[in-house]
């Protein structure tokens, strides 16, 4: 089974519809799985001021999805976004999403997971700031949707030291699909989440790492995200089985490589 590679467009469009179009190409290019985006309502979402007109700009305007769905979709990716209320998660199961995201933010708003569950969609939760305890009742409030989790640290971007991988692996023991949201600068913490068995990793994915916005300063650019993306899959094709066995081309040159002492001195082994 291969690694489920999210490309984490979020709110990197900076709000246009034509960059969000770009994205999506981008993505797909890179050899990415799935493209995400975020669907929220500024004006419910905080108070009147400097945040609510900061998370306005980035919003986009609901008649775009279907045209962004269906241009996801023409390129071999599912299209996948983040609600933040159970309205925009009504909207997006209306649009035809196969399943949601929900960010850590969310991960202790046990009435809104509550009303996710009624939905009967697959969710992905991500952890960042949680505690182990917490983690579990969210899962808790689940009981008609299959649920995957991803480990995360919610700063961005964030450092590698500390980023904790094996709190992923022990998510794993008791929940069936475990991944990784990774924040942090580079590829390398990813390639190794994907070695040590993550299922889902998401990654964020700019036009540009210098643009103005919260998330572009962590996120990867498309050659960059392209080249994590043949790395792990170059790592999955070197797990293997687990069967210890030789390979083909070891077999071709086993007879010229193998020897036995004598007392003669060393000699090929037949």
């Amino acid at each position: 089974m291969t690694c489920c590679i999210i490309a984490e467009v979020g709110v990197n469009h900076d709000g246009s519809v034509d960059k969000a179009l770009r994205l999506i190409e981008k993505s797909a290019k890179a050899g990415a799985n799935v493209v995400k985006f975020q669907t929220y309502r500024a004006s419910e979402l905080t108070l009147p001021g400097a945040h609510r007109d900061m998370l306005a700009k980035y919003e986009l305007p609901l008649d775009a999805y279907p045209k962004l769905k269906r241009y996801a979709e023409d390129l071999g990716l599912e299209f996948m976004s983040s609600p933040f209320d159970i309205q925009s998660a009504r909207f997006l199961k209306e649009l035809g999403v196969k399943r949601l995201k929900i960010g850590s933010g969310e991960l202790t708003n046990l009435d809104f997971l509550r009303k996710l569950d009624g939905l009967l969609l697959p969710v992905i939760l991500s952890t960042g700031m949680a505690t182990m305890e917490e983690v579990r009742r969210a899962v808790y409030q689940f009981d008609n949707c299959e649920i995957s989790v991803l480990h995360c640290v919610s700063a961005y971007p964030a450092p590698v030291a500390g980023y904790n991988l094996k709190a992923m692996k022990a998510m794993d023991e008791w929940i069936y699909s475990v991944g990784l949201s990774d924040h942090t600068l580079g590829d390398h913490v990813a390639i190794a989440a994907v070695a040590m068995g993550a299922k889902i990793l998401e990654k964020h994915i700019t036009l540009c790492f210098e643009d103005e916005g919260p998330d572009h300063a962590a996120s990867m650019e498309p050659f960059e995200f392209g080249e994590m993306v043949r790395k792990i899959r170059e790592v999955e094709s070197a797990m293997g089985d687990g069967i210890k066995r030789p390979t083909a081309e070891e077999l071709l040159i086993m007879p010229r490589a193998r020897r036995v002492q004598t007392e003669e001195g060393f000699k090929r082994n037949p």
